[in-house]
């Protein structure tokens, strides 16, 4: 977690789960990063484990694989409501989920997984991404009556004023200028089945 301020918390949640998971211990470890109450409560971790008791297979007959046994853990406070509004980017294992794009906090694991779908590996920006995203699924709501015009936004992890913003922030390219990139991007076309 990094906030404007430059401090950085590091959180590790790697000893969770017992080395030995068969025994009467940990063997899976569930994390539940809590952003739905991001503003009000702050921004919390829940972690849940499963316990894999060997007494839980005495019951359990010859053809069938026991069940281990969820069980509520404990929930950490990663970040309080009042630290919120310095908070500028959140990641987990190293990809970034939460990220402030022009004082706005964008749902950066959402968007990620909407780009995925639509857009497939393009390696832009978070801006850039929202803003490709947000005109395809414009596109798609206005063809495909599923999905309304009010999801979209929601789909980019962010809201439409957001993107609106970040569009008249962009610098605009002139008619020249989009030839010029859509040559430079069909450069190798025709040389696909030359041998080298």
């Amino acid at each position: 977690m990094a906030y404007r301020n430059g401090r950085i918390d590091v959180f590790d949640t790697m000893p969770f789960t017992a080395p030995n998971p068969l025994g009467k211990e940990n063997a899976l470890t569930n994390f539940e990063v809590r952003f739905d109450e991001l503003g009000k409560a702050g921004l919390w971790l829940a972690a849940h484990h499963y316990d894999a008791d060997p007494s839980y297979a005495e019951d359990c007959p010859d053809d069938e694989t026991p069940v281990a046994r969820r069980r509520r853990g404990w929930r950490f406070l990663l970040a309080e409501a009042s630290e919120v509004a310095e908070l500028e980017s959140v990641s987990v294992d190293g990809e970034v989920v939460l990220a402030r794009i022009l004082g706005e906090m964008v749902d950066a694991a959402q968007l990620k997984r909407s780009a995925s779908l639509w857009l497939g590996s393009s390696g832009l920006s978070i801006s850039e991404t929202i803003v490709r995203l947000f005109d395809e699924l414009s596109i798609v709501s206005q063809v495909d009556k599923g999905m309304p015009p009010d999801a979209v936004p929601e789909l980019c992890g962010c809201s439409e004023e957001l993107v609106y913003r970040l569009k008249a922030a962009r610098p605009h390219q002139s008619d020249d200028e989009e030839e010029t990139n859509e040559q430079e991007e069909n450069w190798l076309e025709g040389f696909e089945d030359e041998d080298c």
